[in-house]
């Protein structure tokens, strides 16, 4: 097993603007609603990351079992930004992966193996900042703020097959293979401007995932005989795949008319606050 630490230096070299994010004396607030500044900071993006692994034999013919896991627990870093995106920089991390591969012999050729894992991540980085405008609500937000997203990642995957080799010579391999990635988004410290005061600063917006299967059917031999070894291969593959889109809440996605209903028809329904031309052409 292992421990590992390590951190960024914030003194970012440069000819800057007096005022400019994340600058000497104009460090973001990360405890704030991203649009105010606080303490200076020699160092940010500390990381830590601890890992083990571990490894058994199985039976007294070769059979193994390996398994290995890690922890990493990663903060933001900030580095020199602009107005409109104070919390320039990487996200923050959480995340925790384990991964383990088996062996076992079946017979004195045949082989069983199978290996797989599941990843997973929590991650928070700034998005742009509001400064103003219909889309800052001022009595929730005053003088604007820096919306978070945050997101979860999950990946998992298995594969497991035989391999064999035939008294000819031929290598033989049949395998399946399994994975699933899942990507849920959720931002915070924001707002939905239409329903002013009323709006939550937090919200379930919906994510998106890619799920993949393939069978594997594989054979090759090699003729040693032929000039200086050749290795003669081929096989086949049948693979399947999905991709979802999911939506999240109503609130993250929808335009509220006066009487706080989503709108869904604009000749006859108006929104509190004018659209931003910039972010609603």
């Amino acid at each position: 097993g292992s421990v590992t630490y390590g951190a960024f230096n914030t003194n970012a070299k440069g000819d800057f603007l007096d005022g400019t994010p994340n600058t000497k004396n104009f460090r973001l607030d990360q405890n704030g609603n991203g649009n105010t500044y606080g303490k200076n900071q020699s160092f940010d993006g500390g990381s830590v990351k601890v890992a083990a692994n571990y490894g058994v034999a199985i039976g007294d013919k070769g059979g193994s079992a390996n398994f290995t896991t890690e922890y990493i627990n990663k903060n933001k870093t900030l580095r020199p930004a602009y107005d409109f995106r104070k919390g320039f920089g990487d996200a923050s991390i959480q995340g925790f992966n384990l991964f383990g591969n088996l062996s076992l012999p079946v017979s004195e050729k045949t082989q069983f193996y199978a290996f797989g894992g599941r990843n997973y991540r929590d991650t928070d980085a700034y998005a742009f900042t509001r400064n103003g405008g219909e889309r800052v609500v001022e009595s929730v937000y005053p003088g604007g703020y820096t919306p978070r997203i945050t997101s979860n990642i999950i990946d998992n995957s298995l594969a497991a097959g035989f391999r064999t080799k035939t008294a000819s010579g031929w290598n033989i391999d049949l395998s399946n293979t399994y994975g699933k990635n899942l990507f849920h988004y959720y931002i915070k410290g924001t707002i939905n401007a239409s329903l002013e005061g009323k709006s939550p600063t937090e919200f379930d917006a919906g994510g998106h995932s890619l799920t993949q299967n393939t069978t594997n059917f594989d054979f090759s031999k090699n003729y040693d005989s032929v000039l200086s070894g050749l290795n003669l291969a081929f096989g086949a593959e049948y693979r399947t795949e999905k991709f979802t889109i999911f939506s999240g809440e109503e609130g993250s996605y929808a335009t509220y008319d006066t009487n706080g209903r989503p709108i869904t028809n604009p000749t006859t329904q108006s929104a509190p606050t004018i659209p931003n031309p910039d972010y609603d052409p």
